[in-house]
């Protein structure tokens, strides 16, 4: 069944650094250039990704 709706992607990034990659990926979503959601971020380790990611009011894990 072929529906022709766009439908979003949920994402679920992992880092372990600054989270820039993270940072464009937000970037994207919001110029409408990515169709999807960041649901959670599981970083590896307390890092500035992990702020960042809580500054943008994503669920965040920290899993060591």
């Amino acid at each position: 069944m072929n529906d022709n709706k766009t439908k979003s992607l949920r994402l679920g990034v992992l880092l372990s650094g600054g989270g820039r990659t993270l940072m464009n990926i937000l970037e994207y979503i919001k110029a409408g250039k990515l169709s999807a959601e960041v649901a959670v971020v599981i970083a590896s380790r307390d890092c500035n990704g992990f702020e960042r990611s809580r500054d943008a009011v994503l669920v965040v894990h920290n899993v060591p």
